[in-house]
């Protein structure tokens, strides 16, 4: 995962899905006793180009995302903020 805001993130994956798809995505952070699952919307989906420097993956909006979920995905933004 990179990008993580409070409106969704980037998962880096060679598998695609169609915009308009929806996902559930489980998300750890470093502590955490059990991950928790986010339901996410593919907004857009970039495949794996050779000799391309940028990854493959899925843009995703959250969609009812349940307030444990949240917290859980701004901890991660504040790490990755920190890790910077």
């Amino acid at each position: 995962m990179k990008n993580v805001c409070a409106g969704g993130l980037f998962v880096s994956t060679a598998r695609l899905l169609a915009v308009g798809d929806w996902v559930v995505v489980s998300v750890t952070i470093p502590g955490a006793t059990e991950p928790a699952e986010i339901l996410g919307e593919v907004r857009w989906s970039r495949p794996f180009q050779d000799l391309v420097d940028v990854p493959s993956g899925l843009g995703l909006r959250f969609v009812e995302t349940p307030v444990r979920a949240m917290v859980l995905v701004l901890e991660l933004q504040r790490i990755g903020e920190t890790s910077t």
